[in-house]
């Protein structure tokens, strides 16, 4: 399995097409407007032409650089004063699946999306892959939880790596489990 800190944070589809970008909450609301900090570190962390990539905003304490509660990233969420909020509340993209990267993957196995995730981006510390671990033993996967714990992680979405972990929208039965 690979197992990927849950964060505290609003879940992103972001559609890169050239210089345009377009960012989609969970329930498919475009909310591009509201993050154009995400939009200028997509574009310049993004390394392909056309992407399509999920992760997670998290709102940060750029004084020393914590990860912040839910409920102060909602205070994004707005019509006005963004950039005053982006000052005031910036965020960390913390990505974890490609979906897209100028070839379908969605029919790929997770592993082979995660590889093409990490080949397509150039990571900073506010733009970059989730914290993951890919295992078997059960003794590591209890470390890395504990770990993710302590770092005030909400625990971790643990994912299947087998050649069924085709990305699957809405519907994890199995292959992600919430730890």
């Amino acid at each position: 399995c690979s197992a990927e800190y849950k964060l505290d944070g609003e879940r992103f589809q972001i559609h890169k097409d050239g210089d345009v970008v377009n960012i989609f909450s969970r329930r498919l609301e475009n909310i591009t407007h509201m993050y154009p900090d995400a939009v200028k570190l997509t574009i310049e962390h993004i390394k392909v032409d056309k992407a399509i990539i999920e992760g997670e905003a998290v709102a940060y304490n750029p004084d020393n650089g914590d990860d912040m509660p839910f409920q102060l990233l909602m205070q994004r969420r707005r019509k006005y004063k963004i950039e005053e909020m982006m000052a005031k509340i910036p965020v960390r993209v913390y990505l974890f699946d490609c979906l897209y990267d100028g070839e379908d993957l969605t029919l790929k196995p997770y592993p082979h999306r995660i590889e093409r995730l990490d080949t397509i981006t150039d990571p900073t510390d506010e733009f970059k892959p989730v914290e993951r671990l890919e295992t078997s033993d059960p003794e590591e996967l209890d470390r890395f939880f504990q770990q993710s714990l302590a770092e005030g992680t909400e625990g971790l979405i643990v994912k299947s790596t087998s050649d069924e972990s085709i990305y699957r929208a809405g519907a994890r039965s199995w292959l992600w489990v919430k730890l």
